[in-house]
């Protein structure tokens, strides 16, 4: 069964395009007719409503077409009971065009309707037909709903001719069965309608069936990778904007692999700090497939976000670095550590008013390293697991127990793309890639054309030292030299906000991001 908001939006959508439809029609066919006609209704305009085919009356009906496509817009929000009304609102005027135009036509052909009944018939018939399927076709209504809607289109279709024709000298015989043969063909089409209603409404339903994961109807898909993909949601009754992961596992480890991911997201679920990704819930679907809902961002990843426009100002690496530092210490503070730091993994978006707010994603590779965490081991053990461009040398050397200090070497290796565009090793192949990190210093950053304070690279050295004890003690203590030692001007809210403005606010960068 759809929800009230779901209902709304099919019947917003359907409206719109119901209004659409015959508005463009409809000024083509003015446009053409009135090319060729045009000197005769500039001699007598009054025959743009007096003369067959009434181009006076098809303006008013597309105009009214026209306004109600615009309050269809979807920036504008409306109400079950408002959309019900301007459904009728648009509709009726071409009810009414039909109606006077059809009858008008008829009265003009009284004397040969006994010679030509079938035609008359027929021809009326299948232009209230087009009618009656479009409103089955367009408007979403259960059965009971279209029959009734059916049921007054035909009374405005047969009402007009039944009193034209019991007022005129057309021979009993012929009226009758001109009306009994237009009848039956608008029960036809009633009929077909009501059908057709019905069975988009069961697809319908159906479908939507198919896009659900426990309350959440999956919009589209926003990301994948090797484990599952990410779809855009939203609550089926909160209406509420969320991203939903899907995680799909395959093979004899099934159990334990789910049974892990279960894990990582009840672990993830305990962090609050504003610069971690949000998880809202979790399940699993009919076929198995394990999700969790999260906060859905939309923004750039750091990635994305040096590829378009380069390496970053110090100032907001600064600025971006600090907020991680506070995602990451309340992390460590529970015990746990992310061992996936990369660019792709923070996303930059504007939060509550609030621009250039960091947030940190994806902590599928979460691994506990405190004696009093629950289940020591949430990952698998034996494998390494990380991005070679960003992973630690004790990561890179399979070191069994990570502590904090392996994600400080993460955020610095993130530091060092941001500032120079350049991931810390460029050029290497994976094994070459973790060979380097385990035995070579990066190159000063200046090699890469950039100008970096002294303070801020040497900063970002001290996190990538080889030695983990060579690294600052926790996040907390990078989170104050960054905000304290740093000699550079800070990235304001001001400057944070012109460069969101510049490049077309949130919805500029949702568009570049889909």
């Amino acid at each position: 069964m759809r929800s009230a908001g779901e209902l709304e939006e099919v019947l917003r959508q359907r409206l719109r395009l119901m209004a659409i439809l015959p508005a463009v029609g409809l000024t083509v066919l003015m446009a053409v007719g009135l090319a060729v006609s045009w000197r005769r209704y500039v001699a007598a305009p009054a025959e743009l409503f007096t003369r067959v085919p009434y181009y006076g009356i098809l303006a008013l009906v597309t105009l009214s077409c026209s306004v109600v496509a615009i309050l269809m817009s979807p920036r504008r929000r409306s109400s079950l009971a408002r959309l019900r009304t301007m459904e009728w609102v648009g509709f009726a005027p071409v009810v009414v065009l039909f109606a006077f135009v059809l009858t008008l036509s008829l009265r003009k052909q009284l004397a040969d309707l006994a010679d030509h009944v079938w035609y008359f018939a027929m021809a009326t018939s299948l232009t209230w037909g087009g009618v009656m399927v479009q409103y089955g076709v367009f408007i979403p209504n259960s059965g009971r709903r279209c029959a009734a809607a059916m049921g007054l289109i035909a009374m405005c279709a047969m009402l007009p001719d039944a009193v034209l024709l019991a007022n005129s000298s057309v021979d009993g015989a012929a009226a009758w069965t001109y009306l009994a043969v237009k009848l039956q063909f608008l029960g036809y089409f009633a009929a077909l309608a009501i059908y057709g209603s019905h069975r988009i409404d069961v697809l319908q339903k159906d479908a939507n069936e198919a896009r659900m994961l426990g309350q959440y109807v999956l919009k589209r898909q926003i990301g994948s990778g090797g484990m599952g993909e990410v779809h855009l949601a939203e609550h089926r009754f909160l209406r509420r904007p969320c991203a939903v992961k899907l995680v799909r596992v395959g093979g004899e480890a099934d159990a334990q692999a789910l049974a892990r991911f279960e894990r990582e997201v009840q672990v993830t679920a305990t962090l609050t700090h504003p610069n971690a990704v949000q998880i809202f819930d979790y399940g699993h679907a009919e076929d198995g497939t394990f999700f969790y809902a999260m906060e859905y961002l939309p923004g750039l990843s750091l990635e994305e976000l040096v590829d378009r426009h380069g390496p970053l100002p110090a100032e907001r690496v600064t600025h971006i670095l600090a907020q991680l530092c506070g995602a990451l210490r309340e992390a460590h503070g529970l015990g746990l550590i992310h061992r996936d730091i990369k660019p792709g993994n923070v996303i930059i978006c504007e939060r509550g008013g609030t621009h250039d707010v960091a947030k940190l994603l994806d902590f599928g590779l979460v691994a506990a390293f405190a004696a009093d965490v629950a289940e020591s081991r949430i990952t698998q053990d034996g494998l390494l697991l990380g991005t070679p461009a960003f992973m630690s040398p004790e990561q890179c050397g399979g070191v069994e127990t990570l502590g904090p200090a392996s994600d400080l070497y993460g955020l610095g290796a993130v530091a060092y793309f941001l500032l120079t565009g350049k991931v810390l090793f460029p050029g290497r192949s994976p094994m070459q890639m973790l060979a380097a990190h385990l035995y070579e210093m990066p190159l000063p950053m200046a090699t890469h054309g950039v100008s970096v304070p002294a303070d801020l690279e040497a900063i970002v050295f001290r996190c990538l030292a080889k030695q983990p004890s060579e690294r600052f003690p926790d996040a907390a203590q990078l989170e104050a030299a960054l905000r304290d030692r740093v000699a550079s001007v800070r990235w304001t809210e001001q400057r944070a906000s012109a460069w969101w403005r510049e490049h077309g606010g949130v919805a500029g960068v949702r568009a570049a991001t889909t």
